[in-house]
């Protein structure tokens, strides 16, 4: 065995959770002075889910754990007020149905985490060799998509670990998924841990996959690891820990870009991983099951909900989408959005890995009343002519030292750029002039309809190769670079065409942020001449293949 890593000492030195450096964080709560804790010491408060902000002297950013995504009004308001009193103003939607506030002070964490405990959230385990928040579909158990209600799954693993320090003392974080439903709107197989709905022994489950993860050394898919556990609270629980217990035994402590779950289960094999598995918990695992996800992506507008796991409704109920511009709400709005779910809905927020949230539980006759209030009326609910509902962008330079370019900013500028260019009707009329045709209505409408995207355009921006943004699970990847041109070095980023859910990205090239949206609109006109009747720009990708496409980024 090598020499360990400056992390792995750290915590042999001092673990975040042993008694004294709890001491210790109440102290520097206390005192209030950022100069006065040492980069040691910075670097353990991850564990609590309090990130130094290095790119902002003297502030600090904290990621609040909401498991599933699901939350009360009262704990949404809680968090709106603190980020009013205490974090500039505005909260962050992460790409793990979380939340972050930004551009604190020390002196007003302990408020902050005092105020999170009082409505039942913490900060947690957000951060540092630990297992994150659990994701699951933001509308488990409401729609009749949702053939398993993973909530009291994703509750049950969150206790599972929260606090302990045998699992808080990984080789490196580890991200887990647990997906019930036939649609994937979490990009579910590029998580450390993911189980996916599948139909096997004993009814229904989830397949088993490992090793999934958007950054160290780029974005990839988890392992088959040919393995069904059946829908039960218990088995999933020892599952989740026997996985945890052996990549803390058997991962690598040396080198922290290759110490992910990925590069165990890589170098072992998934079938020698699975025979530790199947040693770890003292009972053989059930061969995977027939998978039954068929559609990826977020759920868009008004979404009907079932009674599927709840009982029957007695009135037809909806979820109402806000698409959030790269995750980035005003805490006046997120306060807002927390108010509309008493007045009209269930009383609870849903977020989304696309940063975005859902109001649920509304009733029918009360839809038009809801979508004309603030703010509620100011957000986008359809992709339809807008490309931010599928939009996904981590923090960026401002906020984030590894960030290369501002990111959220770009992201939405583009976003909102070809949202403006791109409405179908103006470019069939465009095509019309340029062809010199003379179409009738029908004709028209025929036209109209090839020059809308069909399906979602999912847009993921990384602001670094960490890859936070999960560029490669995206039709269109970007990922902050710096080129040089003309002899001067310039913001730019790096392009992936083609990803989904289930395949990574290809890159095709790099070029500067500076008319990066021509490059888009020109490859996204490409791709509406030169598509089939009916296909996306996915299957258009895949018939194509990128290297017709390298041009538009060269």
């Amino acid at each position: 065995m090598g020499k360990k890593n400056r992390i792995e000492l750290l915590k042999e030195e001092l673990h975040p959770f042993d008694p004294e450096f709890r001491r210790r964080l109440e102290r520097y709560l206390k005192e209030g002075d950022w100069k006065k804790v040492p980069e040691d010491d910075l670097e353990r408060l991850k564990w609590y889910g309090i990130f130094y902000r290095k790119a902002v002297p003297g502030t600090f950013m904290v990621r609040i754990r909401v498991p599933g995504g699901v939350l009360t009004a009262r704990q949404a308001k809680k968090v709106a007020e603190l980020a009013r009193l205490y974090g500039g103003g505005s909260v962050e939607i992460t790409s793990r149905q979380q939340f972050q506030i930004r551009h604190l002070e020390l002196k007003d964490l302990g408020a902050v985490l005092e105020g999170l405990k009082e409505v039942g959230l913490t900060t947690l385990q957000t951060g540092g060799d630990n297992p994150r928040n659990v994701v699951q579909d933001p509308l488990a158990g409401l729609v009749e998509e949702s053939k398993v209600d993973t909530t009291p799954l994703t509750a049950a693993l969150t206790a599972a670990v929260l606090g302990k320090k045998e699992y808080a003392d990984l080789p490196r974080k580890l991200n887990p998924a647990v997906l019930g439903s036939v649609r994937d709107p979490v990009n579910a197989l590029y998580n450390d841990f993911a189980l996916v709905l599948a139909e096997g022994e004993g009814g229904l489950g989830f397949n088993l996959y490992l090793g999934g993860k958007v950054g160290s050394g780029g974005p990839v898919t988890g392992f088959d690891l040919n393995a069904f556990v059946p829908a039960r609270r218990e088995e999933v629980v020892d599952l989740f820990l026997a996985v945890l217990r052996l990549y803390s035994r058997l991962g690598n402590r040396e080198n922290r870009n290759k110490n992910r779950l990925y590069f165990l289960v890589r170098d072992l094999g998934p079938d020698r991983f699975r025979e530790l598995l199947e040693e770890e918990l003292g009972r053989p695992l059930r061969p995977k099951g027939w998978e039954l996800v068929e559609a990826f992506g977020e759920r868009e507008g008004i979404i009907p909900l079932s009674g599927r796991g709840r009982g029957l409704f007695k009135r037809r109920l909806y979820a109402v989408l806000a698409a959030v511009p790269a995750g980035k709400l005003p805490a006046a709005d997120l306060e807002g959005f927390a108010r509309l779910a008493e007045t009209y809905g269930d009383g609870r927020l849903r977020l989304t890995v696309y940063q975005n949230l859902y109001l649920v539980g509304i009733p029918e006759e009360r839809l038009s009343s809801l979508l004309s209030e603030e703010p509620l009326s100011g957000y986008e609910r359809w992709s339809r002519n807008s490309f931010l509902v599928h939009l996904v962008a981590c923090a960026g330079r401002g906020t984030c030292h590894f960030g290369v370019i501002e990111n959220k900013e770009d992201a939405v500028r583009v976003a909102r750029h070809l949202a403006v260019k791109l409405i179908p009707s103006a470019m069939a009329g465009r095509f019309v002039k340029e062809k010199g045709l003379e179409p009738d209505y029908r004709e028209l409408e025929l036209l109209r309809e090839r020059f809308s995207l069909g399906r979602p355009l999912r847009m993921h921006w990384s602001a670094c190769a960490k890859g936070c943004g999960s560029h490669g699970a995206a039709d269109l990847g970007f990922v902050g670079t710096k080129l040089r041109v003309g002899g001067e070095v310039v913001e730019g980023v790096e392009v992936f065409l083609g990803g989904t859910p289930r395949s990574e990205g290809k890159p095709v090239g790099k070029v500067p942020l500076k008319g990066l949206e021509r490059r888009l609109e020109d490859l996204l006109w490409f791709f509406f001449e030169n598509r089939l009747p009916g296909e996306d720009f996915t299957a258009f990708v895949r018939r194509v293949g990128v290297e017709v496409l390298r041009r538009f980024f060269t």
